[in-house]
């Protein structure tokens, strides 16, 4: 532990805000208002004393909650597209035209605290009026933040003080911190209008947040991994430590881990102290998350009490992967590119066998192999884990077919059939052949049974026929003329 200053310096000026500037904990209260369209259904009961409108322009005393609102009111209001949570995809706020007397935006009882220890209770608010609107003159935003007791009787408070319109919405936050009496594990949280309604105080909230603060805490990854690599599925070592400046009486520690599979966060168990060794049996390839829950020693397993340090992010090197591509057919004397593909970090790749390759060291050579191939991709991956991965493609090589230009059906079992070879390798080709009229007297797609001479069952007279054959892979089409004797 490293001594120093307490954390806690208050600002008593009116009117500025005085949020933590230690660490915080999880928000035991996280009001963000949901996601998801434009228009949400109202608040609980009892969250507010405003009325909730479905109108995107909610009139004095009304409030909507919204993800976005528009220029209302003769465009005196700002144009606001989106609330103030971050990465909050169609994310919602409560936007308020405030009522001409004193209300409350939001309150909400808070259980399962820890007397004795300091809170923050903050929130995002937005002037959404205009500076140019009411002739410059409009009516600031003003807001109590009360920290009660369940009968009602205030702890203590922080008052905003005028929150001055922009040229542009602009959202900043406010808040205190206080610390809760001994032996409370319950209290009242309420932000209450000051301001008067009329031309202006319309305002947006977002965040509303209640949680614990204390003392800063800078946690560190100090992992040498030059010389100790994180391998998928390897063993492995993690070093953290974390440094806490003073504000606890008697602080304990707990070393949280998140192994990046939905499951949340962990206690790891004995990580206990701010300098932590975690040795791995098999690095998982998702990575890891820690972080350092810090809390008096008798309200450490409550969340609610404890701090919490930023967190750290450990990487893991992923086995490569290798992807040859999908198996391709071309035709004889033909090339092509295999399409192939690879995951990983400082990669390298290899093509088997060589032959008949632009590039054994690319991803995407270019290949036109005499024979069908099977080529083998090894991708190696040179991060200091060693790591390799392979996949095979086929490339099918079709022989350009042989068009005899005669045959003899005339039943002696030689050379009965136009046996073109090869050509039944190609199932989608087209054959026709025609008489010297131009009438088609044979025609299939694909060659499976060759042509033994005949129209509709009947042996074609002696003579020179014509044929086009479309083999339908980008090759020119064939033609040519077939003699057929007796």
């Amino acid at each position: 532990m490293i001594l120093g200053l307490s954390l806690i310096s208050i600002n008593f000026q009116f009117g500025y805000s005085q949020t933590c500037s230690g660490s915080l904990g999880d928000p035991v209260v996280n009001i963000t208002f949901g996601s998801g369209g434009v228009n949400a259904v109202p608040l609980p009961t009892g969250s507010t004393t405003y009325s909730y409108s479905g109108d995107v322009c909610p009139n004095d005393g009304f409030y909507n909650i919204s993800s976005r609102s528009i220029s209302c009111f003769g465009d005196t209001w700002h144009t606001v597209n989106s609330d103030h949570t971050p990465n909050d995809k169609e994310g919602r706020m409560m936007v308020i035209n405030a009522s001409f007397q004193a209300g409350d935006f939001y309150t909400q009882k808070v259980s399962g605290l820890c007397g004795g220890t300091t809170y923050e209770f903050s929130s995002w608010i937005l002037n959404i009026l205009k500076s140019s609107s009411c002739f410059s003159q409009g009516i600031q935003p003003d807001i109590t933040f009360t920290i009660e007791s369940t009968s009602g009787a205030v702890i203590s408070s922080y008052n905003t003080g005028n929150i001055a319109a922009g040229t542009e919405p602009n959202w900043k936050q406010y808040g205190f911190f206080f610390t809760a009496p001994n032996g409370v594990t319950e209290l009242v949280i309420r932000m209450t209008n000051n301001a008067v309604g009329g031309c202006g105080n319309d305002l947006a909230l977002d965040d509303i947040t209640f949680r614990a603060c204390g003392p800063a805490i800078t946690a560190t990854n100090t992992t040498n991994l030059a010389s100790n690599k994180l391998c998928e599925g390897e063993p492995g070592t993690i070093n953290l430590s974390a440094e806490i400046s003073l504000g606890y009486n008697d602080p304990a520690f707990q070393w949280q881990m998140n192994n990046n599979d939905g499951q949340g966060w962990n206690d790891i168990p004995g990580a206990n102290q701010p300098a932590y060794i975690l040795n791995l049996v098999s690095a998982n390839k998702e990575g890891y998350q820690f972080r350092l829950a810090v809390a008096e020693k008798l309200n450490l397993n409550s969340a609610s009490c404890r701090i919490l340090s930023s967190v750290l992010n450990v990487e893991i090197s992923k086995d490569p992967v290798a992807d040859a591509g999908l198996d391709i057919t071309i035709i004889e004397g033909g090339s092509t590119t295999i399409s192939g593909k690879a995951e990983g970090s400082n990669l390298r790749f290899i093509w088997t066998p060589s032959s008949y390759l632009s590039n054994t060291t690319i991803l995407n050579p270019v290949v036109n192999p005499p024979e069908s191939t099977t080529y083998l991709l090894t991708v190696i991956s040179d991060d200091g884990c060693n790591l390799t991965s392979s996949d095979e493609v086929f490339i099918k090589v079709l022989k350009n077919p042989v068009i005899p230009n005669t045959f003899t059906p005339n039943g002696d079992l030689k050379n009965d059939l136009w046996n073109i070879i090869a050509l039944d390798s190609y199932a989608d080709a087209t054959i026709k052949v025609y008489n010297r009229y131009g009438q088609i007297i044979f025609e299939s797609i694909g060659y499976a049974e060759p042509w033994d001479g005949s129209f509709r069952g009947k042996p074609l007279p002696v003579g020179v026929y014509f044929y086009i054959i479309d083999l339908k892979r980008g090759s020119p089409v064939l033609k040519g003329s077939v003699s057929v004797l007796r």
